[in-house]
């Protein structure tokens, strides 16, 4: 289905899409002077969309993905110049992020630079594992992450490399 803008005749403003075959909508998107600005798609087939990718001329800028179902965003890439740059992820469903993944956007691929972790859900980043070529070369530990995860008695893996860890200043 294409709606087209009364002011402009032949101008899309909004197409619906059914891309399974079953007449059920389940791709909306979204158009502002003929260039699309958001898509929103229903992968799960619960006829609401649960995954959002928004568009500056033409190439993306953001995707969001609510990966568990329960209504809310739970992924978020960021792209510059159509490349994703960073990841934000809710891996522990209290609604904000607590994992962050900063890729190099000057590389062929998604080459991971930097990954930092939320250990005690305060917003702040309390554990940061440094990649070079796709292979861990240095982690860091706050002061209160290394509390935390002396209590837990475990280092979240990063991959499968080994579970190293450094406090700066050591």
């Amino acid at each position: 289905w294409v709606y087209y803008n009364p002011q402009k005749p032949g101008e899309i403003i909004r197409q619906e899409e059914s891309t399974k075959g079953d007449g059920r909508v389940d791709t909306w998107s979204y158009f502002k002077d003929g260039k699309l600005q958001r898509r929103e798609v229903d992968n799960k087939a619960q006829g609401r969309a649960d995954a959002v990718f928004y568009y500056e001329d033409d190439k993306i800028t953001r995707e969001e993905r609510d990966e568990t179902g329960q209504g809310s965003m739970t992924y978020r890439a960021i792209y510059q110049n159509g490349r994703i740059a960073k990841v934000e992820k809710d891996t522990n469903g209290r609604g904000r992020p607590d994992l962050w993944v900063y890729y190099d956007t000057t590389k062929d691929g998604e080459a991971i630079t930097k990954e930092e972790r939320d250990l005690n859900d305060d917003g702040v980043a309390d554990l940061w594992t440094y990649y070079d070529h796709g292979r861990v070369v240095r982690r860091d530990v706050s002061a209160i992450g290394l509390e935390v995860l002396s209590k837990q008695e475990q280092i979240p893996a990063a991959g499968s490399e080994p579970k190293n860890i450094s406090v700066p200043g050591s």
